[in-house]
């Protein structure tokens, strides 16, 4: 519901720029960047600049998000996974499958968690003298919510992460609370 509500504000928010732009007599236009730094420096309607401005602010702050629905979607049409699936990608991969900037020599572990019908507990494996790794667990803006491995909190002994539903009335297990680290 949030993303639907979030899709409209900026379909809202376009509409509106855009009808803005239409409305006032300028013939710039994104589809030529020939010599753009140049010609920029030269534009003197402001409407013009501030709609540009607002354009490329509402692009970077909408990233985050349309990021994370793309993890989903890639997640859900190439590997049959879903929420709270774990997915783990050894062969090089391009950006449609979520990752806008993979690169072709690193193993990549991603899952989509939501804790809509309650908890949620991720266990983190230990680190070895073969294999270790960094994690960060995020949110849907991707703000770090914890860091894993021996970087992380757990230091790279390995642990299991509780997460809560947002407004959570119930109490959680013993075992989920020696889970939280």
């Amino acid at each position: 519901m949030k993303l639907k509500s979030l899709a409209l504000s900026l379909l809202a928010a376009t509409t509106l720029m855009t009808g803005h732009v239409h409305a006032s007599a300028t013939n710039q236009s994104f589809d030529n960047t020939d010599n753009i730094l140049a010609r920029a420096s030269q534009i003197e309607d402001l409407e013009y600049k501030i709609m540009v401005q607002r354009a490329t602010q509402t692009a970077i702050w909408a990233m985050p998000a349309v990021t994370q629905v793309d993890f989903l979607k890639a997640t859900r049409r190439d590997l049959g996974g879903d929420y709270n699936d774990v997915v783990y990608i050894n062969k090089p991969f391009a950006s449609n499958k979520g990752f806008l900037t993979a690169n072709d020599v690193t193993a990549y572990a991603w899952g989509t968690i939501t804790s809509r019908n309650g908890p949620i507990v991720i266990e983190v494996p230990a680190a070895s003298d073969k294999v270790s790794y960094f994690g960060s667990v995020v949110n849907q803006w991707e703000q770090p919510i914890v860091d894993v491995g021996p970087a992380g909190a757990d230091q790279g002994k390995g642990g299991k992460y509780v997460f809560l539903p947002p407004n959570y009335e119930g109490t959680p297990s013993k075992a989920d609370l020696e889970a939280e680290v």
